[in-house]
């Protein structure tokens, strides 16, 4: 329950954000994140960074991730609630 409750935050946090996740990542305990085209996975981890998010590189864990971020849903609630915030706050991804 903790875990769902998390990832719905995360995800309309995100998608606010102008952030999209992977459609095939329904489960788990991660968000696998892609920003606007012009934004590499670098990119956008330099933008969460800036945030005080940490995030991957979803290219070190392979083709699949490549372009994308991975965001834990491992956080505490009260990390998870204040990554929102600063989601909900940004304009870092939108183009």
């Amino acid at each position: 329950e903790a875990y769902r409750a998390r990832r719905e935050a995360l995800l309309a946090a995100t998608a606010e954000a102008g952030l999209a996740n992977d459609p095939a990542s329904a489960a788990g305990l991660y968000l696998w994140l892609s920003g606007p085209e012009d934004m590499s996975a670098l990119d956008l981890v330099g933008a969460f960074a800036e945030l005080g998010i940490v995030v991957a590189p979803g290219d070190f864990y392979g083709g699949a991730g490549a372009g994308r971020v991975r965001m834990s849903l491992t956080g505490t609630d009260e990390r998870v609630a204040a990554a929102c915030s600063r989601l909900w706050a940004t304009d870092l991804f939108r183009r």
